[in-house]
């Protein structure tokens, strides 16, 4: 966005957990390799979290279908 060059130290100082907890995170041996599989677990979670919800809606819609239905078909044979 600056483009400027961006060193470590200024990732430290600007927000010094993330450099804590993902860069130097790296630097140790097998350290990249453990951030990889990290941010396959994380995005696995995404994505089963996201479909959960996504068929928790459904089913909500599906229910709600039913309700509006059965209502309206009792409705209509009286």
């Amino acid at each position: 966005m600056t483009r400027q060059p961006i060193s470590a130290s200024d990732v430290r100082a600007l927000d010094p957990a993330f450099f804590k907890h993902r860069m130097e995170a790296m630097l140790h041996p097998g350290g990249v390799e453990y951030m990889q599989a990290v941010s396959l677990v994380l995005r696995i979670f995404l994505f089963v979290r996201v479909t959960i919800v996504i068929s928790v809606f459904i089913l909500f819609m599906l229910s709600l279908l039913f309700i509006v239905s059965t209502s309206w078909l009792a409705h209509v044979s009286c």
